[in-house]
């Protein structure tokens, strides 16, 4: 393993680092910034930058898991924080309950809720990376205020179930507090 030297290895300037919790709308936002003529990568290291939910949980170690540069050799010019309604990303990443995600999200955020509903444990996966992410960025910014300028004629229109806030049993009161400080209404 090849040790990070900071003094002959300086690191590698890029222009952004978009993060936030899976589900949140990085591989849509991914697209429109490259339509905007900014060359990010999904997931990877462009030339201008990264749009990388997985990206936090890097900041210790590199994953073997994920196929992506090593954070410690990239600065940023800008790093921003994509969030999206709550109550759409929980119910969204609930549908992604397989072993082999749940395996991996568990060894990065430490969160064991084995005798908790699946949706609890969603929202406090949700809840442990939404406050990484807050910590990491300079600003935050809202894939609904901005979804307008990217939309492709007829993806993301279909029926979806919305989780009502009582389906979060005991993440409820954790989940509102984070959707106000964002600007979200949790019932409409």
């Amino acid at each position: 393993m090849i040790t990070y030297d900071p003094v002959t290895w300086p690191p590698i300037p890029r222009r952004l680092l978009v993060v936030g919790s899976p589900r949140s709308g990085t591989h849509f936002f991914t697209t429109m910034l490259n339509r905007f003529g900014m060359r990010v990568k999904h997931e990877r290291m462009g030339e201008d930058g990264t749009v990388n939910w997985a990206w936090l949980a890097m900041r210790s170690k590199d994953d073997p898991v994920l196929l992506v540069d090593g954070r410690q050799h990239y600065t940023f010019d800008r790093i921003i924080h994509l969030v999206r309604h709550p109550l759409v990303t929980i119910e969204s990443l609930s549908r992604e309950l397989n072993p082999v995600f749940w395996d991996w999200q568990e060894r990065h955020s430490k969160i064991a809720v084995p005798d908790r509903s699946d949706i609890e444990k969603v929202a406090a996966f949700w809840v442990f990376w939404t406050d990484g992410c807050q910590h990491l960025c300079d600003q935050q910014l809202r894939l609904e205020d901005i979804a307008h300028l990217g939309e492709v004629e007829g993806k993301g229109k279909g029926d979806k179930r919305r989780l009502h806030p009582e389906e979060l049993g005991c993440m409820e009161e954790e989940v509102t507090k984070r959707a106000e400080l964002y600007g979200y209404k949790m019932v409409e």
